[in-house]
């Protein structure tokens, strides 16, 4: 069977231009900096490795998006601001830059005014929330009461499928109360710390905090 031709940049130039993580992470980074960077400053930043940066950016400066600024013996790049598809992908960044503070704004919409809500959080699975392609969005609600536990849970699980409409995300949510929490976080492992630690507070106290309180309570 014969392989498949490469798509001409001229006819297809998204191909091109967002094949690969590399490109999105060249762009990302040219976009949020207001100077010109090296492979080098890149790789850091990213963090990726040298190779797949590299190979980025020489497919990039290749359709014309970037171009190598100055003379030094580092090479440094920025985007080109006149080409046609930089003001589409300058916005479609900045709205994905926007795109998690909002899905907290929402969820905090829901939290508010929620007598008995003590915090609401966006966590991980032993580290920082890094959801996978069609995995939910894991919500922990700690409340006062045993009562609002199921109204506040109830109410969370209402809202996600007015957010998979906006976000595309469904939503995993756990409600505990506060003695729950307490008692879980006595007997804690490793992992449970990191995800506490890196949780995006959304509504409340931060559960950091909230459970610091409780380890002083003991």
């Amino acid at each position: 069977m014969a392989k498949s031709r490469t798509t001409s940049a001229s006819i297809h130039p998204l191909d091109a231009i967002l094949g690969t993580r590399a490109k999105l992470a060249v762009l990302r980074l040219l976009a949020a900096s207001a100077v010109p960077l090296s492979c080098q400053a890149m790789c850091r930043r990213a963090p990726m490795a040298y190779r797949s940066i590299d190979l980025a950016v020489r497919d990039l400066v290749g359709v014309g998006l970037l171009e190598r600024i100055g003379e030094s013996h580092e090479r440094m790049y920025a985007i080109v601001a006149t080409h046609r598809l930089v003001p589409a992908l300058l916005g479609l960044i900045r709205a994905e830059s926007d795109y998690r503070p909002a899905l907290r704004s929402e969820l905090a919409t829901v939290a508010a005014k929620a007598e008995g809500v003590l915090a609401v959080a966006i966590v991980g699975s032993g580290g920082a929330p890094a959801e996978g392609i069609g995995q939910p969005v894991h919500v922990v609600v700690v409340t006062e009461s045993d009562e609002a536990v199921h109204r506040w849970g109830d109410r969370f699980v209402a809202a996600s499928d007015g957010l998979f409409d906006r976000f595309g995300v469904r939503l995993r949510v756990t409600v505990y109360t506060r003695a729950t929490m307490a008692k879980m976080w006595a007997t804690r492992t490793a992992s449970a710390e990191r995800s506490v630690a890196s949780a995006e507070r959304v509504a409340g106290s931060p559960l950091a905090d909230l459970l610091t309180h409780e380890d002083a309570n003991v």
